[in-house]
């Protein structure tokens, strides 16, 4: 079992370095990011993530302000709903301007420097 990182050595909180992960790696799932934010913090991905699906919750306050999902709606296979839509098989996590800013003062926090890096948005 993996000990904690000290907290003297964290240098982001928990929103930043998602911001961070998804500037450095856009169009993950959800999933991706919050494994990624537990191996960050120390912790087993198991069991201590129970409470880390509320940034990416549907009424959260991060969601459609720092981040958005952009994956595709698939549409229903069943006959009876032909015009229906259903929601994407997997998440594709994007920032938006504001989540953008967000992670650049990340990275500028622990001297990282994406000047360099080309953002969309």
């Amino acid at each position: 079992m993996k000990k904690a990182v000290p907290q003297s050595m964290l240098a982001l909180n928990n929103v930043e370095y998602l911001c961070l992960k998804m500037l450095l790696n856009p169009g993950e799932t959800q999933r991706f990011y919050r494994r990624a934010l537990a191996q960050y913090r120390g912790w087993e991905t198991d069991h201590q993530l129970v409470g880390f699906g509320l940034y990416f919750a549907r009424s959260s306050k991060y969601r459609n302000v720092l981040w958005r999902d952009t994956a595709p709606p698939q549409r229903l296979a069943s006959p009876w709903r032909l015009d229906r839509w259903s929601r994407p098989l997997k998440s594709e996590m994007r920032l938006t301007k504001a989540g953008i800013k967000r992670a650049m003062a990340a990275a500028a926090k622990i001297g990282l420097d994406l000047s360099i890096h080309p953002f969309e948005e």
